[in-house]
C-alpha cells in the first residue's frame, strides 16, 4: 500500500530532503500535494517529477505561471490546503507561518480518524530510532 504524503515547505532544505527520501522509497510513498512560498524553479521541477494533484503557492505571480504550465494540477494560495487526502503531512514551513498547516492537519486528522494507527506507528518508529541512536526520548537527545 502506498502512503500518500502532503509536503508543505517543499522547496526548503527539509522539504527537499523529504522528497529525496520519497524518491528513494521504491514507490512506498506518493506525493499528493506540495506547498511553497515562491521558489518557482525548484517547485516547477518538483511538480514535474512527483506529479501532485494539489500545489499551494503563496506568491500569486508564480502560482499563475505554474497553473498555466500544469493545467492538470489544482493550485491554491493557502499552504494549509495541502493536508487533505494525505496519510502523512510533513510540515517543513518555518516558524509561525507553518502553524496553519499544523492546525489544519490536526483538524483533518480528527475528521479522518481511521488513519490514527499510521500516526501511532510513526511515533513508535521515531522513539525506537531515537533509542537505537542512543538518544532515548530526551529532548535534544
Amino acid at each position: 500500500m502506498t502512503v500518500k504524503v502532503a509536503l508543505a515547505g517543499s522547496t526548503g532544505s527539509i522539504g527537499r530532503q523529504t522528497l529525496e527520501v520519497v524518491g528513494a522509497s521504491s514507490g512506498r510513498y506518493d506525493i499528493v500535494s506540495l506547498a511553497a512560498s515562491s521558489n518557482e524553479a525548484v517547485l516547477r521541477e518538483q511538480i514535474a517529477q512527483h506529479r501532485p494533484g494539489v500545489v499551494a503557492v503563496v506568491d500569486e505571480s508564480v502560482r499563475k505561471r505554474l497553473a498555466a504550465d500544469f493545467p492538470a494540477v489544482k493550485f491554491s494560495d493557502d499552504v494549509a490546503d495541502v493536508v487533505h487526502d494525505a496519510d502523512v503531512v510533513v510540515n517543513a514551513v518555518v516558524g509561525f507561518a507553518g502553524l496553519p498547516v499544523t492546525l489544519n492537519a490536526a483538524k483533518w486528522q480528527t475528521v479522518g480518524a481511521g488513519q490514527q494507527g499510521k500516526f501511532d506507528r510513526c511515533r513508535t518508529n521515531r522513539a525506537a530510532a531515537a533509542q537505537h541512536q542512543g538518544g532515548g526520548n530526551r529532548p535534544g537527545g
